[in-house]
This record gives C-alpha cells, sequence and structure tokens, in this order.
C-alpha cells in the first residue's frame, strides 16, 4: 500500500510538472492591438558586446505606456553546468530558449515622454523621469545623460542582458540601433509565454510552491476520503 501510494503521488507530480511545462500560453490584460505611429522615434540605443547583437525588437502600447522587447536568441550563464540547466528551464517554462528584455517609456497624456524605465543587474527596476531629449532624472534627485534625441542610451551590463547606463571598464562594446520596429504580434505574445515573462519572481514562486504542495493536498485528501468510506 505504501509503495501504491508513493507512485501515485510520484505521477501526480510528473503529471503536474508536464502541465507547468505546457501552460503559460495565454494572452492577459497587458497585451494590445494598438499601434503607435512613433515607436522608432523613442527606440532604445543599446550597447552589446560584438558577437552579442539582438535580433530583433517590437513593442505593444497601450494606457501611454510603450514597451519595447528586445529579443536575443539566447543568454549564456558563466558556469557551463548552470548555463545548460538553465538553458533547459527556460525552454520548458517559458517555451524557448530566447531572452526577451523590456524597456518601458511612460507617456503624458500630451504623448510627451515622461518615465524610462528598465531593469538592472538582479532585476531591479530603475525609473527615471525624463527631463529634456537628453537627459533624465533618478528618484534622489541626481541627474544623468541618458538619452539622444529621447532615444534610451543603455549598456548591457549582466551574462543574461540587464541594462545599465555606464559601460563596464575593459568590455568592448558595439552601438545598436533600431529602425524596423514592428508591433508584437498576438502570436508572438503566445508562443513566447509574454504573461509568464512579465512576472517571473511572483509567478515563479506560486509555481514552485504549487508543485511541492499540489501532491501533498492530493495526498491528504485520498486519506481523508478513505477514512469516510471505512
Amino acid at each position: 500500500m505504501q509503495k501504491l501510494r508513493v507512485k501515485g503521488v510520484a505521477l501526480l507530480l510528473i503529471l503536474y510538472i508536464l502541465v507547468l511545462g505546457f501552460s503559460g500560453y495565454v494572452v492577459d490584460s497587458n497585451y494590445s492591438d494598438m499601434t503607435f505611429a512613433d515607436a522608432s522615434k523613442y527606440s532604445p540605443i543599446i550597447f552589446t558586446e560584438p558577437g552579442d547583437k539582438p535580433i530583433k525588437i517590437s513593442y505593444l502600447y497601450k494606457d501611454n505606456m510603450l514597451t519595447y522587447y528586445i529579443f536575443w536568441k539566447d543568454e549564456y550563464h558563466p558556469d557551463h553546468v548552470i548555463d545548460s540547466l538553465y538553458r533547459f528551464f527556460r525552454t520548458f517554462y517559458f517555451g524557448s530558449s530566447v531572452d526577451i528584455e523590456r524597456i518601458k517609456i511612460r507617456f503624458y497624456e500630451n504623448n510627451t515622454p515622461e518615465l524610462l524605465i528598465f531593469e538592472t543587474v538582479n532585476h531591479e527596476v530603475v525609473e527615471l523621469l525624463i527631463i529634456n531629449k537628453t537627459h533624465a532624472q533618478f528618484k534622489n534627485g541626481s541627474i544623468v545623460k541618458c538619452l539622444r534625441d529621447y532615444h534610451p542610451i543603455l549598456y548591457i551590463v549582466t551574462w543574461n542582458h540587464m541594462f545599465g547606463l555606464k559601460p563596464i571598464n575593459g568590455k568592448s562594446y558595439i552601438e545598436n540601433n533600431f529602425t524596423n520596429i514592428e508591433k508584437l504580434t498576438l502570436e508572438e505574445y503566445v508562443a513566447f509565454k509574454m504573461f509568464r515573462r512579465s512576472r517571473i519572481s511572483l509567478q515563479f514562486l506560486m509555481d514552485l510552491l504549487s508543485l511541492f504542495l499540489l501532491p501533498v493536498v492530493l495526498l491528504v485528501t485520498f486519506e481523508n476520503i478513505k477514512r469516510c468510506l471505512k
């Protein structure tokens, strides 16, 4: 009986892992079919290492927020073992090993740029108040030159394509400009599990918690049903 119970829990665990892998292909309220004529006017200028150019850029526009999605073919962890495991996880959990990062620009009601938003080291969210075509301001009041005619200027500062305002000393960079920018299609939004990617921290923790708790809940429920039937 004990072996049968263990096999049952193991089967439920396997089934749940499979469901976790095949789920996430959804459309949520963040998706918008709206077009933005000036998407190229504010497109980011990204400095990357010579062999790590982005493969494309797309955008979504909703509620005065312009979101750029920058696509890389992959991302490579410095440790080869971790890199292999992490690639398997991303392919399984996100449906692809493609790396997609976001840069957001929020606008005032008159379509003037207001905020520049991006993720930096350790996925910390940076928000900069746009002052003019070349400068923006941190919340603490310090001002930095990080725009070129309203185009954000950002550097890749981590192996997983987090952004920074300054280059890393000693690292070689090339400039990447984007002119051919198209709206992110509904098919892409679903295929790349954008809903799950946009909530990686909270969503992953919830999925992980469910992964371990579901078999326990089912086992307790099964035991209670058996007692009731006696």
